[in-house]
């Protein structure tokens, strides 16, 4: 049986739902692509709220929440315009917004090709112990027609400060899925292809450089 279960404070017409936690705090968002405030919720390992917290922004979709080791949280989203930055929120222990806006994302400088992407997307978020962040996501480039894809990874201080922004090629469809610290340093990015069955994880040291690469292909039956 359940240890203990709650009602949450959710908003109107919430969709989507992510958890996270960190030490004994819990998180939870609620969100939708018609919700215009995302709620976050934090609870205690009794499950009692500690407090619920609206964001007011103008947002399309929250995607993604991470708790932070001293308490409070992360939350990226999409702007309502097609974005060329993903939207960032950043909590306090106390559950108050301590700032929020958008992180540069990748431009001219990309080690990829040269030029910057058209749009791009966030899809995960983790937290370091110094509290900063890394949004894994999904860069598309458009021309003539046709679309290329490649995972991006940004790196966001504590005071929401863009420290760097890289994309990791080929453009061959692929796209950022999820990020974890890795031990000792750096992070490990897990990325998939529009192609059933293919993913890659690729370990990235502290300042973005690719450490290395192991492709994981779906194994033979």
């Amino acid at each position: 049986p359940p240890l203990w279960k709650i009602p949450l404070p959710v908003p109107a017409l919430a969709t989507s739902w992510q958890i996270a936690a960190a030490g004994s705090q819990i998180l939870v968002l609620g969100a939708g692509w018609k919700v215009v405030a995302p709620t976050v919720t934090s609870m205690d390992g009794s499950g009692k709220v500690v407090w619920s917290q609206s964001i007011p922004a103008a947002w399309s979709a929250a995607d993604a929440i991470a708790a932070t080791p001293e308490g409070g949280g992360w939350v990226i989203g999409s702007p309502k315009e097609y974005p060329k930055a993903v939207t960032i929120a950043r909590l306090s222990p106390s559950g108050t917004i301590a700032w929020q806006g958008k992180a540069d994302m990748p431009g001219g400088g990309s080690s990829l090709t040269g030029d910057a992407p058209d749009q791009v997307y966030g899809r995960s978020v983790a937290t370091a112990l110094n509290g900063s962040a890394v949004i894994v996501g999904r860069a598309l480039w458009v021309a003539d027609g046709s679309l290329d894809s490649a995972p991006f990874l940004a790196s966001i201080s504590a005071n929401g400060d863009t420290l760097w922004s890289e994309t990791y090629g080929p453009k061959d469809a692929a796209f950022g899925v999820s990020v974890l610290r890795a031990p000792q340093a750096g992070w490990l990015m897990l990325s998939a292809r529009d192609i059933l069955g293919k993913a890659r994880l690729t370990r990235i040291s502290a300042t973005g450089a690719v450490m290395w690469k192991v492709d994981l292909d779906e194994p033979e039956h």
